[in-house]
């Protein structure tokens, strides 16, 4: 088991002590478990994130168009944007 040293003012640590005797645990206890909740509930937002699935008709417009076709370098917004505004 690993030691840390942390800093908290004078009147967080008196309440956590405080609060660790009501619960009748210790503060490296709580803090231990507040950081295993903190690594779980990450890991579970980052699994979240990845595990998207892709609707059938998202997938259904997969090569749809080619890039070739789409590509404009924005020519085409700048021409019409001067033909709007000026």
């Amino acid at each position: 088991m690993s030691k840390i040293s942390i800093a908290l003012t004078d009147e967080l640590a008196k309440k956590a002590k405080e609060y660790a005797r009501k619960k009748q645990t210790t503060i490296s206890f709580l803090i231990e478990n507040y950081l295993k909740m903190l690594i779980e509930q990450d890991k579970n937002s980052t699994e979240e994130k990845t595990e998207v699935e892709i609707t059938p008709i998202v997938k259904s417009l997969k090569g749809a168009f080619s890039y070739s076709e789409c590509k404009d370098d924005g020519k085409e917004l700048s021409l019409e944007l001067t033909k709007k505004y000026l």
